[in-house]
Parts: structure tokens; sequence; C-alpha cells
């Protein structure tokens, strides 16, 4: 049986998460139905913290979206992407809390103060950087984004 785990996608506008994705040659139970299928959904809800695993058409039974393979493993993929820059941004922050309140105060100060539709400014650009690159490449940045923020 292969399982793909992530720490979780929400599903649509609902209290559900998309947790992982099961696979199994010869088949698993759905938590709903209790059908043997070889390709099932681990989802939890998160009001009542009850996690199931399902299949793909008592997803929507359950959740009431419907998910496709492709619709998940997408959806998987971005969680794990975002739990991954969030890991490297607190890192970051352990390693350097006075440029991180920095650029957290510059973010905020971005936002309040430039429409939406300008887009992130230089701290959005620097904290991408952090949390997508190499922390070799920390300090580089940081001082090069310090010495153009004052």
């Amino acid at each position: 049986m292969q399982q793909t785990s992530t720490p979780g996608a929400r599903i649509g506008t609902t209290g559900w998460t998309l947790s992982g994705i099961t696979t199994s040659p010869g088949g698993t139970s759905c938590d709903h139905c209790g059908r043997l299928l070889k390709h099932l959904y681990d989802v939890v809800d998160h009001s009542t913290g009850r996690a199931m695993t399902v299949g793909r058409g008592c997803c929507k039974k359950v959740t009431g979206w419907s998910l496709s393979a492709a619709q998940a493993a997408q959806l998987l993929r971005a969680a794990a992407s975002a739990a991954r820059k969030e890991a490297a941004w607190n890192t970051f922050i352990h390693a350097h809390p006075e440029a991180a309140a920095r650029i957290t105060a510059d973010i905020a100060h971005w936002n309040r103060t430039r429409p939406p539709a300008l887009g992130g400014g230089p701290a959005h650009e620097v904290k991408l950087w952090i949390t997508t690159e190499d922390p070799a490449k920390w300090a580089h940045r940081i001082s090069r984004y310090l010495s153009h923020a004052n």
C-alpha cells in the first residue's frame, strides 16, 4: 500500500481537509461505504476531529466536494509546499529575529499603504527568497535588502 501524506489541504470552503491519498493494489475499505477500493482519500473534519479514508465518490458524499485524482494530488502538493515555506520562515525567524521582525513590519506597512493591484513589495520578495532558497544565501539577501530598505 502506498500512502501520500501532507499536513492537510482544505477541501473547498468546508471544514474538511485532505491529508493524504492511499493507493492499494489489493484495495482498502472505504470508511463510508465499506467497498474495497484501490484509490482512497484520507480526510479530516476539523469541526469534529473525525478522520476517514474514503473513495472519490464517498468524498463527495461526506465533504460535499468532488475531487479528481489530479485535483487531490495538486492540493497535497500545494499544502506540502506551504508547509516547507512556513518551516523555512520559522527557521529564519529563530536564526535572524531582528531581520525577520523588520521584514514582517515592512510587509505589514506595504499591505496597509498600497493597493492590492500593485502586488507585493520588496519585503514580500525577500520573504519569498527566504522561504524558497538555500539558507546559505540568506546572509547576502538580507544584507542587500536591509541596505536598500533604509
